[in-house]
């Protein structure tokens, strides 16, 4: 069980005021897009939460085996996540993501 976080990353609230709870799959899924999208070290209180895919992006480095690798070890931590595809984009990665036999979409942008 989690605090459930809102598309811009602040926490999610309903329409009393009161913070949201997720849970399973779908507390799975935030785990996962937060160890993606987070660039690594930068979590004061966990400086091995995140990924360095921001580092790939626009080098020659940019590849589908780069990105996958990268992917996978962000998501080591989440032993019910597994990376299945990725799709490189000028500006972005989509990580297709499994978890628990459910195909996820997960969207990296460059910052």
């Amino acid at each position: 069980m989690d605090l459930k976080l809102d598309g811009n990353g602040d926490l999610a609230v309903d329409e009393a005021g009161n913070l949201q709870i997720i849970e399973n799959d779908d507390e799975l899924l935030q785990e996962a897009f937060i160890a993606l999208s987070a660039k690594k070290g930068m979590f004061i209180y966990d400086r091995s939460l995140g990924s360095e895919l921001y580092k790939l992006f626009g080098t020659e480095n940019y590849t589908d085996e780069n990105v996958t690798a990268e992917a996978r070890e962000a998501l080591c931590r989440i032993p019910e996540a597994e990376v299945t595809d990725v799709e490189l984009l000028t500006d972005k990665i989509i990580v297709t993501v499994d978890i628990n036999g459910q195909e996820y979409s997960i969207c990296v942008k460059e910052e």
